[in-house]
Order: structure tokens, then sequence, then C-alpha cells
């Protein structure tokens, strides 16, 4: 007779009111953060595409990693360290990324995680490309509000290179993850799925 309820991060009214999806950064700039050891995610999956994105698209892009440190050439790359929540917040709002990268290898314990990436990178208007696995496969339509990337690297240069080609479906995909967490991350639909859980 036990009963469950799923709860969820809630997103502030306010804090998605304000989520721009328009950017005309003459630079597609590129973000990746995630913690120190996120590296090897790094490396494996993308790393080994940069040069081939870099002889395609040249200084038209840039990569910036946040508390991350992967080895990468032949591409303008900046490295900030990590920070307090509401430092991160304010920086990626200043920064004005147009594309979020969120490797994730595709095993039981990482199924077991939640899709906090995805919600940060819509948050502050960003493209997601996101590893084909869950958790994010629980909230990401590939093409829709996100891109999504199989465990192979030439898998991640087309999202890549698809996402730095298409400004209108960066910003279709911001709009539509923007819609998401505005049905299912209020605090009305968080606390309907407690009630609907236990009633």
């Amino acid at each position: 007779g036990k009963r469950i309820a799923i709860t969820d991060t809630i997103i502030q009214s306010d804090e998605v009111e304000e989520i721009d999806v328009e950017h005309n950064n003459e630079t597609i700039k590129i973000v990746y953060a995630a913690a120190p050891s996120h590296s090897e995610l790094f490396e494996k999956y993308i790393s080994p595409i940069v040069p081939k994105l870099a002889a395609e698209f040249g200084d038209r892009i840039s990569f910036t990693f946040i508390s991350v440190h992967p080895k990468i050439e032949g591409v303008r790359c900046e490295y900030l360290s990590g920070m307090p929540l509401s430092e991160y917040r304010d920086c990626m709002k200043r920064q004005r990324f147009d594309i979020g990268v969120a490797p994730l290898y595709s095993n039981e314990f990482s199924k077991c995680k939640y899709f906090n990436k995805f919600l940060e990178y819509t948050m502050q208007g960003v493209a997601g490309i996101y590893s084909k696995t869950e958790p994010y496969t629980y909230v990401v339509k590939d093409g829709e509000n996100g891109l999504l990337a199989e465990d192979d690297p030439e898998s991640w240069y087309q999202a890549l290179s698809t996402a730095i080609r298409d400004k209108q479906l960066r910003e279709k995909c911001v709009e539509n993850a923007v819609k998401y967490i505005k049905e299912n991350h209020s605090e009305r639909a968080c606390i309907e799925k407690i009630i609907q859980g236990i009633p």
C-alpha cells in the first residue's frame, strides 16, 4: 500500500519570463559546464571532432569551459573556474552562450541522475546538445527542444555542426524547452504531481 510521488525541480515564473532566445553573437559561443571529473567525457566524444569543426567554421566558433579542463586543440577556448550557483547564473547571463553541450555515459549510474543541465541551459536561453540516454531522453525531443547525440564522436559532430549552422533551429529548441519547463516545472505543476501521486 505504499504510495510515491515523483517531484521535480521548481523553476520560478520570474526566472522563466526573463529568458531571451535571440542571440546575435558574431561568434557561435559553445559552453560546457561540468564537474572537473567530467573532462574525460568531453575528451572521448567531442575533442576528437574539434579539429574538424575548426577547419569547417574557423573563428566563427569558440568554446568556454566552466569548472572542467578537457584537452582541446585548434579552436579558441576559455577556461573559467567553478563558482557558486548565483555567480554561475550571472556568468551564463553575461556570456549569452549559443550552444551548451552535456555529454554523459550511458550506464546505470548516469540513468539515475537528474536532467539539471537541461534546466540550466534552458533558463539561460542556451540550445542544448545532450547525450541520447536517460535522464535527458525523459525530457529532450531531438530537434524540438534540444539535440540528442549518440555515444559516438561522429554523432556529436553532426549535432554540433547542425546547431552551429542553423540559428533558427537553436531558437526553436530554446523556445520549446522554455515552454516545457513552464508547463512541467512551475510550482503548480510540481504540486499537482505530488497530489496525484499521494492524493
